[in-house]
């Protein structure tokens, strides 16, 4: 996929709009909330990305290998281990 001059200009356009309404709307709960407020909505806002991130990369991880020996088998008894998770 190749970007041309305006799809970089609107996707730098949209992403400077998203960023000044998430500057704006910090900047507004701050003004009226409280800073114990502000603490415990920052770790609520970023508990579930740390889950998302947990779970992709759970997901996303090699199956292991199980030496014969840890599942009470001889390597004579089974010679292609089975994979597990």
């Amino acid at each position: 996929m190749t970007l041309h001059g305006f799809d970089v200009i609107v996707i730098i356009l949209l992403s400077s709009g998203v960023a000044l309404s998430y500057n704006v709307v910090h900047s507004l709960m701050i003004q009226h909330t409280s800073a114990v407020a502000t603490t415990v909505i920052g770790e609520v806002r970023a508990s579930p990305a740390l889950s998302a991130a947990a779970a992709s990369l759970l997901a996303a991880r090699p199956p292991v290998r199980v030496p014969c020996a840890l599942r009470g088998r001889s390597a004579a008894s089974d010679p292609l281990p089975r994979q597990v998770l």
